[in-house]
């Protein structure tokens, strides 16, 4: 039997059900008046308040660079953005691959297009945070500005200590050429430990890096040259601009150098005591934390060029050994940490950089602290050209739920159609 429910709407707004009868045919116009009800636009992001990417209200942390009203990330560096209203857009000026996350929530990985991507919405009323990385070396993300719901603010994110990382490939998060999947910042114990800590955490890092110039590959010429770079690494780079270091101060540096480099042990630790000075002379104020790589390499070294300092009167500079934090088979391949090696290295940092007033760490080193998830599948698309993302996608998310509802409909009316019959009338102006 075919159970046909047709309605259309009046001028007045009213819905009319013009076809259908019986009980089942009363059920179906209660059905439908909600189905359409289910129809209604949500915010639409991209049509709401417009907020600049150089508004000083956006916290931006570690190496940007603002030109002609783009915003561009370099490294691993981030961002805090806090916001009123139920959703937030970013306006992406090209290519970018980031890490996001909302509210506190889990991360998600993705790679958006240039063009408006919907980032959260159908959030609960009240203040809101969205924090924003570089995925991974060379992702640069390009912003262009934010879109808010239509009287929203954007407010002042809260203060909260910084710690900039300064490394190679682990401390980017490169896990191995077989697990490209955990190829980013969300793998790294960087970010794993300011997160654990409550800390904002960028990086100055780039695979391959030595401390000592002349054996780094590709970038050969030493992280105390590179660290006055704007950005990383790339071929021809002649007019790679370079970086004041008095725009970002660190509360913490972290170093972590000396997996790559070749040279002697006593050539080694002079480049050390140099480097060390170097950044004591950019960040008077900031503490320096010089680890030791995770496979041991140039204990002693480093150890004696933080001795050196803190003989020469820097009393805030200390040595963070290692020793013991990785297994032999915590590697993918005897360097790179695994994922979850990562996460116990983070977890020992992060003890190490905050022990309580007894001396003892008040963060435990056995603690179980979720990793940042591997890149999440059901992350918004990305808003392709002549396609308004702020637009349509809240209304088109609204009609896969309104397309679930009409399934819905579909069984209930089917299974009440086996017991009833249902007669038709049909009007002349009807169509089928």
């Amino acid at each position: 039997m075919e159970l046909s429910i047709i309605a259309e709407k009046a001028g007045d707004g009213e819905i009319k059900v013009i076809k259908g009868a019986g009980k089942t045919g009363l059920l179906g116009a209660l059905c439908l008046f909600l189905l359409l009800g289910s129809f209604r636009p949500l915010t639409a992001s991209a049509a709401g308040e417009t907020v600049a990417a150089n508004d000083a209200r956006i916290r931006y942390l570690g190496r940007w660079d603002i030109t002609d009203g783009v915003a561009s990330g370099y490294f691993e560096s981030g961002l805090e953005l806090a916001f009123t209203g139920t959703s937030i857009a970013v306006d992406f000026a090209a290519k970018s691959g980031y890490l996001y996350q909302i509210d506190g929530g889990a991360y998600t990985d993705l790679t958006s297009a240039k063009g408006i991507q919907i980032l959260a919405q159908g959030l609960g009323n009240g203040e809101h945070t969205l924090k924003l990385y570089a995925r991974f070396e060379g992702a640069c993300p390009r912003i262009a500005g934010y879109r808010l719901d239509d009287g929203a603010q954007l407010k002042t994110p809260a203060e909260k200590p910084t710690v900039e990382f300064i490394g190679d490939s682990i401390t980017v998060g490169w896990v191995g050429r077989d697990y490209p999947r955990h190829n980013q910042f969300g793998s790294s114990y960087a970010l794993l430990a300011g997160e654990k800590l409550g800390w904002n955490a960028t990086t100055v890092a780039f695979g391959g890096i030595t401390l000592v110039p002349g054996s780094g590959s590709p970038d050969s010429g030493g992280m105390p040259a590179r660290y006055l770079r704007l950005g990383e690494y790339s071929a021809g780079e002649a007019a790679e601009k370079s970086w004041d270091t008095a725009r970002y101060t660190p509360d913490t540096v972290v170093i972590n150098l000396g997996t790559n480099d070749s040279a002697a042990d006593a050539d080694f630790e002079t480049a050390y005591v140099a480097f060390l000075e170097q950044l004591r002379g950019y960040y008077p104020e900031a503490r320096l934390a010089a680890m030791t790589p995770f496979g041991g390499k140039y204990r002693e070294a480093i150890r004696k060029a933080v001795h050196t300092r803190s003989e020469a009167g820097d009393t805030a500079v200390e040595f963070v050994d290692t020793t013991g934090w990785i297994g032999a088979g915590d590697t993918t391949d005897g360097v790179h940490l695994t994922v979850q090696a990562q996460q116990r290295a983070a977890d020992r940092l992060a003890a190490a950089l905050v022990p309580d007033a007894d001396g003892e760490s008040s963060v435990s080193g056995n603690s179980s602290v979720s990793a940042v998830p591997a890149p999440v599948t059901t992350a918004p698309p990305a808003a392709s050209s002549g396609f308004d993302a702020g637009f349509w996608g809240p209304v088109l998310g609204a009609a896969g739920g309104g397309v679930l509802l009409i399934g819905g409909v579909i069984v209930l009316l089917a299974v009440m159609s086996r017991r009833s019959s249902v007669k038709e009338e049909t009007n002349d102006d009807q169509h089928g």
